[in-house]
C-alpha cells in the first residue's frame, strides 16, 4: 500500500491539486515525525497553486527553520528553493535570486558532485536571470543545467532545462529555435509522463507557432509593398 507521502507525490507529479489537497487534509503528521519535512512541501507547492503566497511563505519558513536547526543541510537547500519559487512567482526576483545564491554555496560546500542538485540551482539563476531580462547573464546558466541535466536520467530536470533554453529564444525572438528546444523539452516530459509540465511547454510552444506566424505574415506584408 502506498504511503501518504508517495500519494501526494503522485497527486502533485500529474497536477492533480483537488487530490492533494484531499490527501494533505488527511495526512496531517505531527513535528517529530519524519514525514513532517515532506508535508510542508507538498503544502507549501499547494498553496502555490492556490496563490495564497503569505501561506506558502510561512511554510517553507518552517521548513527552513527545522532544517537549519538539525542541520539537515539536503532540506535546507531544498526549503531556500522552495521559499525562492515563493519569492519569484510573487515578482520579488531580487529576494528570489539571494536565496538561491545561498543555496548554490550549500550546493558547493556540501553536495559538490552532485550534477542532480546543481542542475535544478543552475537552472533556477537562469530562469531569475532571463525574468530580469538579463539575457547574457541567463543562457550560459540555462546551458550549464542542461549539460549536467543530461548526465542524469531524470528526465523532469532535463525537460525544465529543455524548457528554459526555449524560453530564453522565444524571449529572444528566435522562434525556430525556441521550438526546437520545446519539443526536446515536451518529448521529455511526455517520456516522464508528466502531465503538469508538458501542459505548459504545450502552451509556449503554441505562443511560439503563434510569434512566427505573425512574424512570417509581416515579411510577406513588407515584400508586396
Amino acid at each position: 500500500m502506498a504511503s501518504m507521502e508517495e500519494l501526494a507525490r503522485e497527486a502533485l507529479f500529474q497536477g492533480d491539486f483537488k487530490q492533494l489537497a484531499m490527501i494533505l487534509k488527511q495526512w496531517q503528521p505531527t513535528e517529530a515525525e519524519e514525514a513532517y519535512e515532506a508535508y510542508l512541501n507538498f503544502s507549501g507547492y499547494l498553496a502555490i497553486e492556490q496563490e495564497d503566497w503569505k501561506k506558502a511563505e510561512v511554510l517553507y519558513d518552517s521548513y527552513v527553520e527545522k532544517a537549519k536547526r538539525e542541520k539537515n543541510w539536503e532540506n535546507y537547500h531544498v526549503g531556500l528553493h522552495q521559499k525562492a519559487m515563493v519569492l519569484r512567482e510573487q515578482g520579488h526576483l531580487d529576494a528570489a535570486q539571494h536565496l538561491i545564491a545561498e543555496e548554490a554555496e550549500i550546493l558547493t560546500q556540501y553536495f559538490p558532485n552532485d550534477d542532480y542538485r546543481l542542475a535544478v540551482n543552475l537552472y533556477e539563476q537562469g530562469y531569475l536571470a532571463l525574468l530580469q531580462e538579463d539575457f547574457i547573464k541567463a543562457m550560459p546558466l540555462l546551458e550549464k543545467s542542461l549539460q549536467l541535466a543530461l548526465t542524469t536520467d531524470d528526465l523532469v530536470l532535463q525537460g525544465c532545462s529543455w524548457r528554459g533554453i526555449g524560453q530564453y529564444h522565444l524571449a529572444q525572438g528566435n522562434n525556430g529555435n525556441a521550438q526546437e528546444a520545446l519539443q526536446q523539452a515536451l518529448q521529455c516530459f511526455t517520456l516522464a509522463e508528466d502531465s503538469l509540465g508538458s501542459a505548459g511547454v504545450r502552451a509556449l510552444l503554441e505562443q511560439a507557432t503563434l510569434t512566427e506566424t505573425v512574424r512570417r505574415e509581416e515579411n510577406s506584408e513588407d515584400k508586396m509593398i
